[in-house]
């Protein structure tokens, strides 16, 4: 990937902080990559429907506060990137997916407390990040991790956000930040929470 990697994560972070539709969102981060890497597979990026996913937002988030033990409440949210496969046995299947960590620890300058999960959700088996896996990955020639990489850490983080709104009011009593980035890879710091409300501030840790 010949990025200006320090440009296109600030797209990304603002893309991120902004209120408003993924899609435009998404756009902006996808222009910022075909500006600094022309590509005709783009113009299919572009055509994505963004917003597919979020109606299974609440259900995925309810479910992981629903899971949580007595034992220690919730302080950081992790958002993990990850290449499942749909048939273990067939790497062939592999595509791009989204879980949700609730952890017991969390900190601004690093994603360490990640490794103690309290609970970790099924993937979100998003259409987005499998679209965009198929995209990247369709054959000699194409974006491959110079795609799967920016889109899927900016969809990751929008998606972080927005399920962060459907999130049950008592989560807020004890989280105290959440990220999102890949199992292997970069992550951002999403935001934090103080006095029981959630505020977006991204940058990479």
């Amino acid at each position: 990937m010949n990025y200006d990697f320090e440009r296109l994560i600030a797209v990304i972070a603002e893309s991120t902080t902004k209120v408003g539709p993924i899609k435009s969102r998404m756009l902006a981060v996808i222009d910022e990559c075909e500006r600094q890497a022309q590509h005709q597979d783009w113009a299919i990026f572009k055509t994505l429907d963004y917003q597919v996913d979020i109606g299974r937002l609440g259900q995925w988030i309810s479910k992981a506060v629903d899971a949580l033990p007595d034992s220690a409440p919730p302080r950081g949210l992790w958002v993990g990137i990850c290449n499942p496969c749909d048939d273990p046995n067939d790497m062939s299947s592999i595509r791009t997916d989204v879980y949700m960590s609730l952890c017991s620890r969390f900190e601004e300058s690093s994603n360490d407390w990640a490794r103690e999960p309290l609970v970790t959700t099924e993937c979100l088996r998003s259409e987005v990040l499998r679209a965009l896996y198929k995209t990247a990955y369709s054959g000699k020639g194409s974006l491959e991790d110079s795609a799967e990489y920016p889109v899927a850490l900016a969809y990751g983080a929008m998606l972080t956000v927005e399920a962060l709104s459907y999130a049950p009011t008592q989560l807020f009593s004890s989280l105290e930040g959440a990220v999102c980035g890949f199992d292997s890879g970069d992550s951002l710091l999403v935001g934090t929470v103080a006095d029981g409300a959630f505020r977006r501030s991204v940058r990479p840790l």
